[in-house]
């Protein structure tokens, strides 16, 4: 299934990792994510057959650009992974596909290193332009690896920022649904 973004931007659905899209993004995912904030290829290929998660690729023309992974329950929208290839950042890319998602209407949540380096700023600045909130409550995210130590995280939301009640929701829907598909300790 394709969605079409613009003219030269659409998203397409995988379903396996043994699709070429795949292969040309699982390198892209090892390297622009730490190794706590990502599945071993196992866990991926398991969160995969879930319906309610959604493995996208970015393509510009006939190209794969950049990855869109996040997960739809009933409340929210939940945007686990977003990167493009280092030669596409900078043109766009990752903003058409947030306003991609953000039409929806549906309440959008993620996750973002705290405003510690110049680099987690400038991210957390690209979320804020891109609509998004950044909400006070404190989060600690346990890792997806095996030895990961548990990290705080910040929260944006869009189009408004998170009420007690949704982070509760978010909370548990991360750790019974999302965090059922890491290697096991």
């Amino acid at each position: 299934m394709r969605r079409i973004l613009r003219k030269e931007l659409y998203l397409s659905r995988i379903h396996s990792c043994d699709e070429q899209r795949f292969s040309l993004l699982w390198p892209l995912y090892e390297s622009a994510f730490p190794s706590h904030e990502r599945r071993s290829l196992l866990a991926q290929l398991r969160a995969m057959r879930d319906p309610q998660f959604h493995c996208m690729a970015l393509h510009m023309r006939r190209d794969i650009v950049g990855l869109l992974w996040y997960w739809d329950c009933a409340q929210f929208t939940y945007i686990e992974h977003l990167a493009t290839f280092p030669s596409m950042r900078g043109k766009g890319l990752g903003s058409m596909a947030l306003q991609h998602l953000a039409r929806r209407k549906r309440r959008i949540i993620l996750e973002a290193e705290p405003p510690a380096s110049e680099m987690n700023k400038r991210r957390i600045a690209f979320y804020k332009r891109c609509g998004f909130h950044l909400n006070t409550v404190r989060y600690t995210h346990r890792g997806y690896a095996k030895r990961a130590c548990p990290h705080d995280l910040v929260i944006m939301t869009t189009p408004e920022p998170c009420e007690s009640k949704v982070y509760e929701q978010f909370k548990t829907y991360v750790q019974d649904r999302v965090l059922t598909y890491i290697d096991a300790p």
